[in-house]
């Protein structure tokens, strides 16, 4: 498999887009009428990509996104909760531990898109992942 990556359909193109890059530091890899394709600053191979919703490549029946959640790791989740609860982002979960005792916090994106916000941390070979 060459690449794996989600492939938002969103109403508000510009908004999802700023969200990603100014949160979280993605930057433009492709711009073309209404698809925009973003990569990780850092990891270049870290990608999401949004359509438009009114794209010709969209079907009118595609439905809004639902049970979704983005996890995007980051190396201090307390930092990065601090950042976005100051810039006034709506928070699904405040900061805190998961049951596996990953610090992390949950934000919706513009499309109600629930990101997870987690910190890298060892995980107990007992886990099931």
């Amino acid at each position: 498999m060459g690449s794996f990556y989600p492939i938002l359909v969103s109403e508000k193109l510009i908004d999802t887009v700023n969200f990603y890059e100014d949160f979280f530091g993605f930057v433009p890899a492709i711009e073309k009428d209404g698809y925009v394709m973003l990569k990780g600053h850092d990891n270049p191979d870290l990608k999401i990509a949004i359509f438009d919703a009114k794209h010709e490549c969209v079907s009118e029946r595609v439905p809004p996104v639902q049970g979704l959640i983005i996890s995007l790791e980051v190396a201090d989740a307390k930092a990065a909760y601090d950042r976005l609860y100051m810039e006034g982002l709506e928070l699904y979960k405040e900061y805190g531990h998961d049951i596996h005792g990953k610090p992390h916090f949950v934000v919706y994106d513009p499309n109600r898109v629930l990101v997870n916000v987690h910190e890298k941390t060892l995980v107990p070979d007992c886990l099931p992942f």
